[in-house]
């Protein structure tokens, strides 16, 4: 059983950053370690962090929700592609999720599936309020995969290069979202 929520204090924020740090230095190739033991970078500030917290409190599951960033997003600042013109000149209605960490003592289909559903439904939320259409994503090829059987319906953009592991440049249609996963409707 878990426990979603939004990140609201700084304690959790920390906790969070600490939780990021270890899976991104057992995942990430090429990630440098910090004395802080904290996984930080200059999209956080632009985030609405979510955590899964296990029965004990602990969190085994984070991502974020990067929205209104003046700075660009990780998949456009660092890998190739080229946008549609009617998506291009609509930033306004863009944003990205990135940073989906799962603790490996959780991991497993039925967990996975109930932690993405349920970070989906949360982001949704704030997909409502910015007004957002486009959700990019930075996807290594087995994860877009599995994006896939959860009805979370990303399309390859561009070609793939490394970013911390061999990633596409991706991206998601709310409307796709939404007919795909039709209890969105319901929040």
């Amino acid at each position: 059983m878990f426990t979603f929520k939004v990140v609201d204090n700084p304690k959790l924020m920390e906790e969070m950053f600490h939780f990021r740090y270890g899976i991104a230095l057992e995942s990430f190739k090429g990630y440098k370690e910090n004395r802080e033991k904290i996984d930080v970078d200059v999209y956080d500030k632009y985030s609405i962090h979510f955590v899964a917290l296990d029965d004990t409190g602990k969190i085994c599951a984070a991502t974020r929700f990067i929205v209104n960033s003046p700075i660009g997003y990780p998949t456009e600042n660092y890998l190739d592609f080229k946008l549609e013109k009617e998506i291009e000149s609509n930033r306004n209605k863009l944003a990205e999720i990135s940073r989906i960490f799962i603790s490996k003592e959780v991991r497993g289909m039925k967990n996975t599936k109930n932690i993405i559903d349920s970070f989906i439904d949360l982001i949704y939320v704030y997909i409502k309020l910015y007004q957002i259409d486009y959700i990019y994503g930075s996807l290594e090829m087995n994860f877009l995969r599995l994006l896939h059987i959860l009805k979370i319906n990303y399309q390859i953009i561009g070609e793939g290069a490394e970013y911390y592991g061999f990633r596409y440049p991706c991206l998601l249609r709310t409307k796709e979202l939404i007919k795909d996963n039709s209890r969105l409707l319901k929040l």
